[in-house]
């Protein structure tokens, strides 16, 4: 399967979705179907003038790319920056399936929706090879039981996704299933003298393309790394790590705090067999499942 086969489709659920981003016509980072980018911060403005000038043409610092709505989109109403997108979002400008495919599949009045349903594994047909469904452990009753479908998609993140392929016995000619798990993340912080205030809160970073061994000059070491972070000043959270008592304290939470800087750089880890999950013979989770 080549980029190209591939790249329609991601087109079709980026215009779903709804994408706020910044097309920069980088190879290392290709574009998609946007709408209108959100806004550096004037400390995030201060960096990228920076970098600028420090690489001209080599380096950039841009807004991230993020599934949060910059203008009504889709039934959804634009991100009005009030913070909180963990709790859910009110406005349904923060993409997920609660906000945008749920309703979607709803409203084509063919969705069955089963809840307290835990997957065991994907049912398949021997002679033929294919998925034929989903067996599940009732959540409440600890119950097992099967649902056959034409299509299975199984998107259970990267190491429930590899426990589901081996617990089903599917998809593992190779061995491979498991092995070469890969992570990177490195991050740091300085403190941004910059005495302004910001609007709103802004649920998105900036983000600093791969600039390493794209070009004909080659860094002795293979692949590259990205950068993502971003300027702001602390808020009510910084009320962890301090003391204090009362309706002063909580009213001196309220005013914002230091600005400061991150980066957290993204290095690409290279794929090793030693680095691999499997399925435990002797533990299982609270549904009887075994555990990676």
């Amino acid at each position: 399967i080549r980029y190209a086969d591939i790249a329609p489709w991601y087109d079709h659920v980026e215009r779903f979705v709804g994408i706020s981003g910044q097309a920069e016509g980088l190879p290392q980072l290709p574009d998609g179907q946007f709408l209108k980018p959100m806004a550096l911060n004037c400390g995030e403005q201060v960096v990228r003038d920076a970098v600028a000038r420090a690489w001209p043409g080599e380096r950039l610092v841009t807004i991230g790319r993020c599934a949060v709505l910059t203008e009504a989109h889709n039934g959804r109403a634009a991100c009005h920056y009030c913070g909180p997108c963990h709790r859910g979002c009110i406005t349904r400008s923060y993409f997920s399936s609660v906000n945008a495919t749920l309703p979607a599949a709803q409203a084509t009045g063919r969705l069955t929706l089963r809840p307290y349903s835990v997957v065991h594994s994907i049912t398949y047909d021997r002679k033929t090879g294919r998925a034929t469904g989903v067996r599940v452990i009732d959540g409440q009753t600890k119950h097992a039981i099967e649902f056959k479908a034409r299509i299975v998609f199984l998107c259970a993140s990267t190491i429930e996704s590899a426990r589901i392929l081996l617990l089903s016995g599917i998809a593992n000619s190779s061995g491979q299933v498991g092995k070469n798990l890969m992570d990177h993340i490195m991050g740091g912080g300085i403190d941004a003298p910059v005495d302004r205030d910001t609007i709103g809160n802004r649920p998105n970073g900036i983000y600093v393309p791969r600039f390493r061994n794209i070009g004909k000059g080659k860094s002795p070491f293979l692949r590259g790394y990205g950068f993502q972070g971003g300027a702001g000043r602390s808020d009510w959270g910084r009320g962890a790590g301090q003391t204090g008592f009362g309706a002063d304290f909580k009213k001196s939470l309220r005013k914002p705090g230091p600005w400061g800087f991150g980066l957290y750089g993204f290095g690409e880890m290279l794929p090793k067999e030693e680095n691999f999950v499997e399925i435990d013979k002797n533990k299982v989770d609270a549904w009887g499942i075994p555990v990676a």
